[in-house]
């Protein structure tokens, strides 16, 4: 009978070891599960094709979004908001681009000669996609950046919450 229990432990005991063999090859990656999920996600999502760039935000806009203050200009219609030409949703270095607010789909072109910023209108916001390298840091912003087909993606939040925590979400927002 004790022999019996003994050949139990050692099976026991190989199996324990292969599975703790198993886990380092696993871990020795260097990500943890939900971070090779997050991988995957970004790599896996297709760029955004659409406009990439609304007036507002609602529950059918599914990708990461910043926020931009809208600017009033001295032509009828037409206003103005400064996107980040680099990669800091925070940074002063920004290229002013306007649309005709009577459309329902604006498009965000270069501000014309001749348009002039006036005032920030209070509580007024635009949204342009933040495009995400793989490893969740931002690439850049629509329309200052062009993505690379087959790196850089529009992700949702949920691809980089474990990839990048540290990733400061200050006026950046995610849809549906």
């Amino acid at each position: 009978m004790d022999q019996g229990q003994s050949t139990n432990s050692t099976e026991q005991r190989r199996k324990l070891l292969k599975g703790a063999l198993g886990a380092s090859t696993v871990m020795g990656m260097g990500y943890s599960s939900a971070a090779l999920a997050s991988f995957q996600c970004i790599t896996s999502t297709t760029p955004y094709v659409g406009v990439g760039f609304k007036k507002s935000i609602n529950t059918t806009s599914n990708w990461a979004w910043l926020k931009l203050q809208v600017y009033d200009t001295n032509k009828t219609n037409i206003r103005a908001v400064k996107i980040p030409v680099d990669a800091n949703p925070a940074s002063i270095n920004t290229a002013t681009y306007q649309y005709d607010n009577s459309l329902t789909n604006p498009l965000l072109t270069t501000i014309q000669n001749g348009t002039n910023l006036r005032l920030p209108i209070s509580n007024t916001f635009a949204y342009v996609i933040i495009y995400f390298k793989i490893d969740g840091s931002i690439a850049g912003f629509f329309p200052t950046y062009t993505p690379v087909t087959g790196s850089d993606y529009p992700a949702q939040g949920s691809c980089l919450t474990s990839l990048n925590p540290n990733l400061v979400t200050t006026n950046i927002l995610y849809g549906g």
